[in-house]
């Protein structure tokens, strides 16, 4: 989907600026969002959509436009009701034998987040991080060598560090803290439309979290089947896939940039996963809890975990 959007507002306290942004020469249409019902945050939204877009410019858009820092204020600056559902499921799915067997785990699509992967630390041995853009790998990389510029990540450890019952919180946070920089062994490069996306020896790995990833990759349909199939690859046969996304959601925000986003409902990534190999779905659905400071339009949340048959 290409996207070139100017936005108007009237809710006092999310300012969204006006932006511009032209992906090819097709003839737009402008679509009005009212995102807000939720909350009763009277928040309107208006974006000049040019279609199509193709994954090559989405590609570079990351490359060129994401800036992880603003993403991590925006997104992740407070732990929110939706941020913890992913937590908590993934912390709960990773309990179940079937996702813990094993002793490699890699995260498909990290951006500059590690949180996902916390839970993880605890079941194996191996852990992998990768994203498409360098900026992104370059902030994990930062976390790992305690860089005083890193992001900071410490309400997700706790958050997860009550999960695993610790009595003493800060000291919960300091062990689950060395607990990831000691297990996670590489930050990769990945691109899912590649055959092979992720050039790691270590490969076929026994669990794959992938968390915000996919949607917002593929321009359309096909490339989210052919992205799943190129995943699944990565995995071994009976290993497990967990991911975490967001539901009817067409774009979100950075900043000023505005990076689009395939629709999807439950149905549709079901029947993705199914034509990718994926059976035995287990689904957690969160209706949108957030709707101040996140300049997204989706509608809800999604857990789902599968096996690779």
């Amino acid at each position: 989907m290409g996207v070139s959007p100017h936005v108007t507002k009237t809710h006092t306290k999310n300012q969204y600026k006006a932006c511009h942004l032209q992906f090819g020469p097709n003839p737009s249409f402008v679509l009005k969002i009212q995102v807000g019902s939720l909350l009763l945050c009277r928040t309107y939204i208006t974006c000049q959509l040019t279609m199509p877009m193709t994954n090559k410019e989405v590609k570079s858009l990351y490359r060129e436009r994401f800036d992880p820092v603003q993403y991590h204020t925006t997104y992740y600056s407070n732990l929110d009701k939706e941020v913890e559902f992913f937590l908590t499921n993934i912390h709960s799915t990773l309990l179940k034998e079937k996702f813990n067997e094993g002793k490699r785990c890699l995260e498909i699509g990290s951006g500059p987040t590690v949180h996902s992967l916390i839970s993880a630390s605890h079941h194996f041995d191996t852990l992998v991080s990768s994203d498409y853009t360098e900026k992104n790998r370059e902030e994990i990389r930062k976390w790992l060598n305690k860089d005083a510029q890193a992001l900071d990540w410490t309400i997700f450890f706790r958050f997860v560090a009550n999960m695993e019952k610790f009595s003493d919180l800060d000291e919960g946070v300091r062990i689950l803290e060395e607990r990831l920089r000691r297990k996670l062994k590489n930050v990769s490069f990945c691109d899912v439309f590649d055959s092979i996306p992720l050039n790691y020896k270590e490969a076929p790995f026994d669990v794959i979290i992938t968390s915000l990833c996919l949607e917002f990759a593929a321009c359309d349909w096909s490339s989210y089947v052919q992205a799943l199939k190129n995943i699944a690859a990565l995995l071994r046969v009976g290993g497990g896939i967990i991911m975490v996304g967001a539901l009817n959601n067409t774009f979100y925000y950075v900043n000023d940039e505005i990076f689009p986003s395939l629709k999807l409902d439950q149905p549709m990534i079901q029947k993705a996963m199914t034509l990718a190999g994926f059976q035995g779905f287990e689904w957690k659905i969160l209706e949108r809890q957030v709707i101040e400071g996140k300049p997204t339009d989706h509608d809800g949340c999604f857990c789902v975990s599968a096996i690779k048959m």
